[in-house]
């Protein structure tokens, strides 16, 4: 589940009311991973991202067309760009 910004709320009443999340999410700035208690990780944006257009060109993501037109129009449009940020 996504922690980042209001998501620790949502977390908090999900488990509250008896549901089990088995991992949280919280997206952060910089270039940095960690895990600073088991199944709660902390992912910059920017390795998300790489990560996530590594997959796509190795062909290890399957997108249903018919159900998500506007996510692979996205896909098309994905530029990689290196600045100092």
């Amino acid at each position: 589940m996504d922690v980042t910004g209001v998501g620790d709320a949502v977390a908090y009443i999900y488990t509250n009311g008896g549901l089990r999340i088995n991992n949280t999410i919280r997206y952060t700035t910089g270039q940095s991973e960690s895990e600073p208690l088991p199944g709660s990780y902390n992912v910059s944006k920017h390795v998300l991202i790489n990560n996530a257009l590594d997959m796509i060109d190795a062909g290890q993501v399957t997108v249903i067309s018919e159900t998500n037109p506007d996510l692979l129009e996205e896909i098309r449009f994905l530029l990689i760009k290196e600045s100092k940020f």
